[in-house]
């Protein structure tokens, strides 16, 4: 896969993709946003992690799954844009707000919406102003993963970013997508957004498949983004 066509002027990263695969155990990996539950069906013989950038994208142009999950996840505003006055210039929805929030550090299958680390994150993301509203920056990510022996059981497709020029907001763990396996040998593919960061160095994409029940890991992969080249004189 390669990034889209489009004008890059405005984007953080080098427009060139590159693909990191890695395996803890028997699945694939490819990426998608905020998430329901999610069942795999193409099956696939070997197991293996397959990340890849697919195009440059922004935080609203993407579709985000509606959550279907944890009942602490219902203090979440279901309105077309969330209302808080920290977030009220980035005007997102419910599932945006799913969607940045890290994942409960006391139970690995929900997340925590906190408005004031939401609007910190955010601070650190390439932006314009559309319409009255700051849209970020971003990428979507295209996760490839197959399943061996976990029929039935709860699984997490989890991201975070990693480097030295990435600030802990964005170190945390957040849900890309619930999974289910229905079969033995079970595969499937997902899209998640991952930020554009203003910072100038490389950062690379961590992504995980992880337990509901305990978050013990299944499989992970890593994705890196390069700088942007410098211009030449």
């Amino acid at each position: 896969m390669s990034a889209s066509s489009e004008d890059h002027t405005a984007w953080q990263r080098a427009k060139a993709p590159v693909i990191g695969t890695g395996a803890v155990a028997a699945i694939v990996i490819v990426a998608v946003g905020a998430a329901g539950w999610w069942s795999p069906r193409d099956v696939q013989d070997a197991a293996s992690v397959e990340l890849a950038l697919v195009s440059r994208s922004t935080l609203h142009g993407f579709s985000f799954p509606i959550q279907h999950s944890p009942k602490r996840l219902t203090a979440v505003p279901a309105s077309a844009v969330v209302v808080d006055s920290l977030l009220e210039p980035y005007r997102l929805t419910r599932e945006e707000v799913l969607a940045l929030s890290p994942i409960d550090a006391t139970r690995v299958d929900a997340v925590s919406p906190d408005a004031t680390q939401i609007a910190r994150a955010l601070s650190e993301v390439a932006s314009r102003e559309v319409n009255d509203a700051v849209d970020s920056f971003g990428y979507t990510v295209a996760v490839d993963f197959t399943v061996d022996g976990l029929t039935g059981e709860p699984l997490l497709l989890t991201w975070s970013l990693t480097g030295p020029d990435v600030g802990a907001t964005w170190q945390t763990p957040r849900l890309g997508v619930r999974l289910e396996p229905t079969t033995d040998d079970d595969s499937g593919s997902a899209d998640i957004w991952i930020p554009d960061l203003t910072s100038p160095g490389d950062y690379t994409v961590k992504v995980a498949i992880v337990r509901a029940s305990d978050g013990s890991a299944v499989t992970s992969g890593d994705l890196h983004l390069p700088a942007a080249d410098t211009p030449q004189e």
